[in-house]
């Protein structure tokens, strides 16, 4: 990860749930780019990496909803479009990623 991130893995999982986040970045694992990358950003600016596809690091699609629950409620579609949580935006980047904002934002 290029972004100077907090890495998630399975290890210290339990260490960030219950974070502020608002706003994530979730990429398909087929999508061009870091396939099954997420980046989540906090109220506090702080800046969250993990990912779901590749093994180093152990995170399954359900330990992202034990550290973003909202994400239970995403549900993205082929080329853009799809469900998300309740007050919150979406912007497909193509490609198979996405940008996700809290409406507060």
């Amino acid at each position: 990860m290029r972004l100077n991130a907090i890495e998630i893995n399975a290890d210290n999982l339990n260490d960030y749930l219950g974070l502020e986040i608002v706003a994530f970045h979730w990429a398909a694992p087929g999508a061009c780019g870091e396939h099954g990358g997420v980046v989540f950003i906090t109220s506090d600016g702080n800046v969250y990496h993990t990912n779901y596809v590749l093994p180093k690091y152990g995170i399954t699609e359900d330990d992202l909803c034990k550290i973003f629950p909202p994400l239970s409620d995403f549900k993205p579609g082929i080329f853009g479009g799809g469900l998300f949580p309740p007050e919150w935006k979406d912007q497909y980047l193509g490609l198979g990623n996405y940008l996700v904002v809290h409406i507060s934002l």
